[in-house]
């Protein structure tokens, strides 16, 4: 899986241990294994300095640029997963809201985050972030973008009334632009 986490706190805490382990070593060894081990590793961290962020694998910045061309001021958009959610704030470098998908779970309960784990990070912008069904949309928007990064129609159970207008795919990821036709988006407002 390669889609970053986005927390750098954990890279910088565990890359804080590499010196003291590198001086016990060093200090312990003889001039010989010393060359050997200075060696190995420089070349240990010039690879992955090199291939510290390839281009070639990164499928989700494309998605993102794409939306930010064709976002008009009444757009929504949607994200179907959490980690593809943060994903795409890192992104996306406008300033409209994104928000996250969070149907009912099978037995009928909420499927918001809690305040545990990722979902603390939007637990206090909860009733901006999270959209719950898909038709609470239609009150406010003219048009939604919907992003899946698995099966689409296991992802959004879509309205009807929504007509697909466009299509884009970037790997393993989707984006689909849905119109919401005027007369129900004004009748609802």
């Amino acid at each position: 899986w390669w889609m970053p986490l986005f927390i750098d706190r954990y890279f910088f805490f565990s890359s804080l241990s590499i010196p003291p382990l590198l001086a016990v070593l060093l200090t312990r060894a003889k001039k010989a294994v010393c060359g050997f081990w200075f060696i190995l590793f420089t070349l240990l961290f010039s690879y992955g300095l090199y291939h510290n962020n390839p281009e070639h694998i990164d499928e989700f910045k494309p998605l993102v640029n794409y939306i930010n061309t064709r976002h008009q001021p009444n757009d929504a958009v949607v994200v179907s997963k959490m980690f593809d959610y943060l994903s795409y704030v890192y992104y996306n470098k406008r300033d409209y809201r994104t928000f996250l998908y969070t149907p009912s779970n099978a037995h009928g309960t909420s499927g918001r985050p809690n305040a545990y784990g990722f979902g603390s990070l939007f637990y206090a912008q909860a009733d901006q972030t999270y959209i719950d069904t898909l038709t609470t949309l239609s009150k406010s928007y003219h048009r939604v973008w919907l992003v899946s990064g698995g099966n689409f129609s296991q992802d959004y159970p879509l309205p009807s009334e929504w007509q697909n207008i466009a299509n884009f795919r970037s790997g393993r990821f989707q984006v689909q632009l849905f119109v919401i036709p005027t007369q129900q988006a004004l009748q609802m407002q």
